[in-house]
């Protein structure tokens, strides 16, 4: 696990990662080998991501697909340079909009 950004970035990055904190994971599978999941981005529908594939009209990466030490699988998303983790389940805040 990566040690977590400085303090600065914390507080910097929801702002600039809006898009990617207000996706949903519904889902996560993994099928020889390759992990997927199932998403909602804001005005997008419900689809299956892998590691690579764009999201919100190209705002948002899908950096990684894995699995926290608690066993809840994450969808690591990346916006403006600033990555995001999403657990599965994870509902966005009342400022956002799944």
């Amino acid at each position: 696990m990566e040690p977590l950004p400085p303090l600065g970035r914390l507080s910097i990055a929801p702002a600039r990662a809006k898009t990617a904190t207000a996706v949903t994971v519904s889902g996560v599978m993994e099928l020889g080998g390759e992990r997927s999941a199932i998403v909602t981005a804001p005005d997008e529908p419900s689809r299956n991501v892998k590691v690579g594939d764009i999201l919100a009209s190209g705002a948002v990466l899908v950096k990684g697909i894995e699995i926290n030490s608690g066993g809840l699988p994450v969808v690591i998303l990346e916006e403006n340079g600033y990555e995001v983790a999403r657990v599965l389940g994870e509902k966005p805040s009342s400022e956002e909009k799944p």
